[in-house]
């Protein structure tokens, strides 16, 4: 008898998942929003949210993002 059946996860447009950022089955996060580096849930989040942490929580509602914001590093500098 199975005991894990599967569950979706969705990631909505314009969201930035951070490295080592585990989305477990049954993830959910809404547009705009920051998934924090090692962050691990299986929750769902609403739009324009940063969560982080182990579980993954809200730290911060109604925030943006944009790529004119991220830096891009070239291989020169490193």
């Amino acid at each position: 008898s199975r005991i894990n059946y599967s569950k979706p996860i969705y990631i909505d447009d314009h969201v930035w998942v951070g490295q080592n950022a585990l989305c477990l089955p049954g993830f959910q996060i809404g547009k705009e929003s920051i998934v924090g580096a090692g962050a691990v849930s299986s929750s769902k989040f609403s739009n324009n949210v940063i969560v982080a942490g182990n579980p993954a929580k809200v730290i911060r509602e109604n925030v943006t993002w944009g790529r004119e914001n991220a830096y891009i590093y070239d291989n020169d500098f490193m």
